[in-house]
């Protein structure tokens, strides 16, 4: 069913462990900016945590697998190929929850920033892309366990009987791309609806296009590793596996990281500029300090900027009122992450319909 290959095991090794630390580290950079934002932790967060532990789980049972297949001399009838062959097989299981639970936390992420007034379609169809998912990951993972019958035939058997593996994997990994060809594409063509200058229009268009690295691993490692209706190469697709689901991961969690590179801008200008303020204690940005208090879990206060005499402003929202001015002032400040930028800009289009 499978060809093997036992030059991929260090390959296999290294990616592994590569991209295992460079996902960790990108889930707590990712913590790290809710927290240096005062944002609440979103179910967007905690979905990606789960999918770094199940990532983990995965390239645990892959390397353990790597290990015992630099050890096959003889092939197939190998006692390290059968072992190697049981890690493997485990760990594809666990493939489909991971991936599914990174793509829902981008997802969730979404309804976080568009879950609002006049973005609500926006919100609608990633709750529709979020039952899909659930709806790919779980037959996937069954499929998996049943891949042949009785399961352990997969790593104790010469002749198992099995599905066609390479279409029932074909088959999946396509459904994949177009899943996350639709994530990518979603807010697209909402946020060039948004008035913003074109420049921050591009920039954050640019950040929901990090997502195209992942549709670019996942094409790759069809090309490389599909081999038929009965064939798949599982020592290169467990390597493509490693890079795919680890670029995934960090690609969920970089949308999340402009107060880190707002923060350390503030702190290295600061440094420079006024040594007296850095040796007074620790160097604060004044206007993230000011949006600190003006937004909440990248929100607006109950509150009116002008004190209750608005003149030539309007009811924007549940949350509160704001006038044209004010809003204008909010986008003019500086530095802001996407959320805020959307939030803003929608909020300016909203006032401007209604007067």
């Amino acid at each position: 069913m499978t060809a093997v290959d036992n030059s991929q095991a260090p390959a296999i090794l290294a990616t592994g462990s590569v991209f295992t630390a460079l996902s960790v580290l990108a889930v707590i950079l990712r913590f790290v900016a809710r927290r240096i934002k005062r944002a609440q932790l979103g179910w967007d967060d905690w979905t990606i945590l789960a999918a770094l532990v199940m990532f983990i789980l995965c390239e645990g049972l892959e390397m353990t697998g790597a290990k015992a297949l630099l050890q096959v001399k003889n092939g197939t009838e190998d006692p390290n190929y059968r072992t190697y062959a049981k890690y493997i097989y485990i760990y594809g299981v666990f493939y489909y929850p991971a991936i599914a639970l990174t793509n829902i936390s981008i997802l969730l992420l979404y309804r976080r920033i568009f879950d609002t007034g006049w973005f609500k379609r926006v919100a609608s169809l990633c709750l529709l892309l979020i039952i899909l998912q659930i709806i790919w990951a779980i037959p996937g993972a069954l499929v998996e366990i049943w891949v042949c019958n009785p399961p352990s035939s997969y790593w104790e058997s010469l002749t198992p009987q099995c599905i066609k593996f390479g279409t029932y994997w074909i088959v999946l990994m396509i459904t994949e791309l177009v899943f996350e060809a639709c994530m990518l594409l979603l807010p697209i063509s909402e946020v060039l609806k948004l008035q913003l200058s074109l420049r921050r229009r591009l920039s954050v268009c640019g950040i929901f296009m990090l997502g195209s690295c992942v549709i670019i691993t996942g094409i790759i490692r069809v090309v490389i590793c599909y081999r038929g209706p009965g064939a798949l190469q599982l020592d290169k697709d467990a390597l493509w596996l490693n890079i795919h689901t680890g670029i995934a991961i960090i690609s969920a969690c970089l949308p999340t990281y402009k107060p880190l590179v707002s923060s350390a801008k503030s702190k290295i200008s600061a440094s420079g500029t006024d040594n007296s303020a850095s040796g007074a204690g620790s160097v604060a940005d004044p206007r993230g300090q000011k949006r600190g208090s003006r937004y909440k879990d990248s929100g607006f206060v109950d509150a009116d900027p002008n004190n209750g005499n608005n003149v030539n402003g309007r009811k924007a929202s549940a949350k509160g009122w704001m006038s044209m001015d004010s809003v204008d002032t909010l986008r003019e400040e500086g530095a802001r992450d996407e959320e805020e930028d959307i939030r803003l800009a929608e909020l300016r289009d909203g006032l401007q319909a209604q007067k």
